[in-house]
């Protein structure tokens, strides 16, 4: 069994990705405790060429994320690995060889009590083990481990070849680390898609001037998502310990661990890397900008625009027309300077609130919540009555609270003018809106604000926007008829009874009038707000004046609607089902949410079903009775045929036979067929059906007749082949 772990470094101006594994095997190492400056190298990482060969052996190649791999005739030269395979090419014959590359990570390690004068046997603890309750105290002990170092091009392709099901299951080969980090990496996909980053220039640290892109975390949502993320990192991500690389120097103690890296900053620093390398690529397929539109341009504009999407970040400008730029983005940047700190902890929050008894007017409160816990409100009474730079609440510290609050209010009334109104007031705290302009609030605007680093609430009925549970639609209960004989099909006619419900409530027509006639698209039914779309309206009336008498529902119609498939019924959604009795037994065995009954060895079977053989015969059973088709994909040798034949001899047992089987099968197993069926059912008769002699029309029906001895309680099976008629 083998672990894959990883973590983002800032090595550079750009990181990179360090990637590793960890094995089983003897953890122990005897560690000298009497100055020696040798990091003991950790007995449970892999070499570079184990890691290589397992990534392969888990079709995830190295070489397949590396964009331009090293060549060498030679292997091992310059610190490289080859990764040819087992066999040696020959000598001429180039080899494609990887970067090694050496880190030191302090990890959980037992340091048990020292046995011999100056020597401690030390053990790292595995990642799997981690948690376990043990005897040995545990410590952070630095260790040396191999691996490889992908630029963030490379890393995002490798953690987006990571299989989401690797994590779970016995196949689970995935650390704490990596997964972190491939739903960060995901996350910049998100960014990306909807455009979160800008074009910025910085000032290295060799004085020269870089192009790069950046990310924009201006919205609620990322805001939150960022401080979730830093919460949630995995400590071993902040356990990479800096400037003990091999051929550096280190002057202190080999017990001494560093913390390198805020997790904000690891975060911000993937992004960015990431999110720039990403918009390169995209943005350097576009076509060139015209020449005519180039030479209009400043001189330091000019160089910076190709600087954005070539590989060379540098910007070769002068001084003054690099000044000149940084102006003209900060001015570009100005309204999203606040979010770009990035220490936007607490911000403006509008909270929609129904309107009170008798009333018909809403309430959009105001108020500032903290980023990191959308449930943490302070009201804009307490901020107005705390003129202070920072407000201690709920032991929690604000930073210039009033300020804070009153940017968010100037940005919402931008977005959204029906606010204006109360900050008339010397002290606002919120403002009364119309059922309309609530409704617009909840459909245009909730996310725009929310888009632009604003927190909203809403009643939760409401809080859905999409989805269609909370539409005006059909709620569907429904059974198989009582007195209906025989088996079902799929096209068989349920009993069934439907009622018109909205936001999960059921209402009567009477009811749906009524709320009809309030001609508002927000309404309220036993307590609780539902959106009542005008489409929706005209879709019910529709339905109640025209064929709603006239309806059917089958077993297939059944089916799909209970597999939470978007369905309607005469346009109406069916925002509900509901099945009884055999109808929600045979929808629970489909969904694999019941378990089928075992079918037991029916008594005329000469021999003894093995238990995954009585559930298969179990399965065709089931679907016999529901008219449905099966089909057994046991593995050859297994005892599909037994299945069978076991499965006949429980119909004939239910007299549920009242015509011959017909088996149809390849002519190299009619023999085979034979054979078994007259050792584990002697009791049933067999008719033969092939060969250029076998009989046709009267013959054959005469046949079947004289086979079965004229008695319908008989299965016969019948073999033929279908090649010819």
């Amino acid at each position: 069994m083998a672990i894959l772990h990883c973590n983002w470094l800032l090595k550079n101006q750009n990181g990179c990705l360090f990637i590793w594994g960890e094995t089983w095997r003897s953890p122990r190492v005897n560690f000298e405790s009497n100055g020696s400056e040798n990091i003991p190298v950790h007995p449970l990482a892999m070499t570079s060429v184990e890691l290589s060969e397992w990534l392969r052996s888990q079709n995830m190649a190295i070489t397949n994320f590396i964009q331009k791999p090293q060549v060498a005739f030679a292997p091992g030269v310059g610190g490289a690995i080859a990764t040819t395979g087992r066999s040696r090419k020959a000598a001429s014959a180039p080899e494609i060889s990887l970067p090694m590359h050496s880190q030191i990570i302090a990890l959980p390690t037992y340091i048990p009590e020292s046995s011999d004068e100056g020597t401690t046997a030390i053990f790292p603890v595995h990642s799997a083990s981690l948690g376990e309750n043990t005897d040995f105290p545990q410590y952070l002990q630095p260790w040396r481990v191999e691996g490889f170092c992908l630029n963030p091009s490379e890393a995002v392709k490798f953690l987006a070849a990571i299989p989401l099901n690797a994590a779970k299951g016995e196949d689970a080969f995935l650390g704490g680390d990596l997964r972190f980090w491939s739903q960060v990496a995901r996350w910049s996909l998100d960014l990306i898609s909807r455009c979160k980053f800008l074009p910025t220039i910085d000032r290295q640290s060799d004085g020269a001037f870089a192009a790069k892109w950046r990310v924009l975390l201006d919205s609620a949502v990322d805001g939150t998502r960022l401080e979730r993320f830093s919460g949630n990192i995995p400590l071993v991500c902040r356990t990479y310990q800096e400037g003990l690389e091999t051929g550096e120097d280190f002057s202190q103690s080999l017990l001494y661990v560093d913390f390198p890296t805020e997790p904000q900053e690891l975060l911000l620093g993937f992004l960015n890397s990431t999110i720039d390398a990403q918009v390169r690529e995209m943005m350097g397929s576009q076509p060139p900008i015209e020449a005519k539109a180039i030479a209009s341009l400043p001189s330091g504009v000019r160089q910076w625009l190709p600087a954005l999407t070539s590989a060379s970040h540098i910007v070769n400008a002068d001084a003054i027309e690099v000044e000149r730029l940084e102006a003209a983005l900060k001015a570009w940047t100005m309204p999203l300077q606040y979010q770009l700190t990035l220490k936007s902890l607490f911000r403006t929050c509008f909270q929609l609130r129904s309107p009170e008894s008798g009333e018909t007017d809403w309430t959009l409160a105001y108020f500032l919540q903290a980023a990191d816990n959308p449930e943490f409100l302070v009201d804009a009474a307490t901020i107005w009555n705390n003129p202070v730079e920072r407000l201690v609440y709920e032991n929690r510290t604000i930073d210039q609270p009033q300020e804070t609050f009153l940017r968010g209010l100037g940005v919402a009334s931008r977005l959204y003018p029906a606010i204006a109104p109360s900050f008339e007031t010397e002290y606002p705290q919120s403002s009364r809106i119309t059922p309309i302009q609530a409704y617009e609030f909840i459909k245009a605007v909730a996310w725009r604000l929310e888009d632009s680093g604003l927190g909203v609430i809403l009643p939760p009925s409401l809080a859905n926007r999409e989805g269609w549970a909370n539409r005006l639609g059909l709620k569907i209960t429904a059974e198989t008829p009582k007195t209906k004989q025989g088996r079902l099909g799929l096209q068989s006619l349920l009993n069934f009874q439907w009622q018109l419900a909205i936001g999960g409530q059921t209402i009567s027509k009477a009811e749906f009038d009524k709320l009809v006639a309030l001609n508002s698209p927000l309404v309220e039914i036993n307590g609780e707000w539902v959106e009542l779309r005008p489409q929706d309206i005209k879709t019910a009336q529709t339905f109640f004046t025209t064929r709603k008498d006239q309806m059917a529902l089958s077993l297939e119609d059944a089916l799909r609607f209970s597999t939470g498939d978007t369905q309607v019924i005469e346009k109406l959604p069916v925002v509900s089902f509901e099945a009884s009795g055999a109808l929600q037994e045979l929808i629970g065995a489909l969904s694999n949410n019941q378990a089928i009954a075992p079918l037991p060895t029916p008594t005329g079977f000469k021999g003894q079903l093995r238990p995954y053989q009585e559930r298969g015969a179990a399965w065709l059973s089931f679907l016999e009775r529901w008219g449905l088709g099966a089909c057994l994909a046991d593995d050859m040798g297994l005892g599909k045929t037994i299945q069978f034949i076991a499965f006949l001899l429980h119909l004939k047992e239910q007299d549920a036979l009242e015509n011959p089987t017909l088996l149809v099968c390849p002519t190299s197993v009619l023999g085979n067929w034979e054979r078994e069926v007259n050792k584990f059912a002697p009791n049933l008769k067999i008719l033969q059906y092939h060969g250029d002699k076998r009989p046709k029309g009267k013959a054959f029906l005469e046949a079947v007749k004289s086979s079965a001895g004229i008695r319908s309680d008989i299965s016969d099976c019948v073999d033929g082949d279908t090649s010819r008629k």
